[in-house]
């Protein structure tokens, strides 16, 4: 038998905090500004920042490898 890499649909758990957390990833990586993105979801623009930091950071260094490749 060959084992599955796949999660089994019995497995796999909905919530709403996925949910926003998964609005707020293509917000950020649609390039919509940090404080349309915190308006959207109802935060201050710095309680987005402290909660989506991650997804920030992930943007910043796309943005910075952008940079590197056109010098």
């Amino acid at each position: 038998m060959v084992k599955s890499d796949k999660v089994p649909v019995d497995d796999f758990k909905l919530s709403v905090y996925g949910l926003r957390h998964t609005r707020a990833s293509y917000l950020i990586h649609s390039g919509i500004p940090v404080d349309i993105c915190a308006k959207v979801l109802g935060h201050t623009v710095l309680q987005f920042e402290k909660t989506y930091r991650h997804l920030l950071y992930e943007k910043r260094d796309e943005g910075f490898e952008a940079i590197r490749k056109i010098l």
